[in-house]
This record gives C-alpha cells, structure tokens and sequence, in this order.
C-alpha cells in the first residue's frame, strides 16, 4: 500500500541532506556535490511559485508559507565548500 493510498491527505517530501561526493570511486567535481535531491507531493496540488531550484533551508519556509498559511522570509543562499 502507497503513503498516498493509505492517507489521501498526506503531505510528501523527500529529500537529501547533501549531493553525490562520488559513485563508483569516481568524484564529482566540488559544484555537482551540492546538489540535493527534493521531491514533493501537496495533497491540495499548490505547486504556485514553487521555483525550479531551491536550497533545503528555503524549501521549507516555502514548504510552510504554501501550505501552512505562513510568512516566512527566504534567506541568502550559501555554500560551504570542503
């Protein structure tokens, strides 16, 4: 049984903490490392003014401010490099 057949109003997110470092033993140049895998699923389909690309820390104010009637800000993307 589905998450979505079992609960019809289930609000779905997957997503990951940090991009691919290496597959196979190969790495990755440092600018693919950063992307993150985020896949969503709004029971209601308000999917208004989701952007294409979106930081994890914003996903969620978005996240919120979409379905949860909220009003929080973004904040300024950055990017830590090991």
């Amino acid at each position: 049984m589905s998450i979505k057949e079992k609960d019809s109003t289930a609000l779905i997110i997957m997503m990951s903490d940090h991009g691919f470092r290496s597959i196979a033993g190969k790495q990755f140049p440092k600018h693919l490392r950063l992307n993150n895998i985020c896949k969503v699923y709004f029971p209601n389909s308000n999917y208004y003014k989701m952007p294409d690309t979106i930081t994890n820390v914003n996903f969620f104010r978005f996240l919120f401010n979409n379905q949860f009637n909220q009003n929080f800000s973004f904040l300024a993307d950055s990017t830590f490099l090991d």
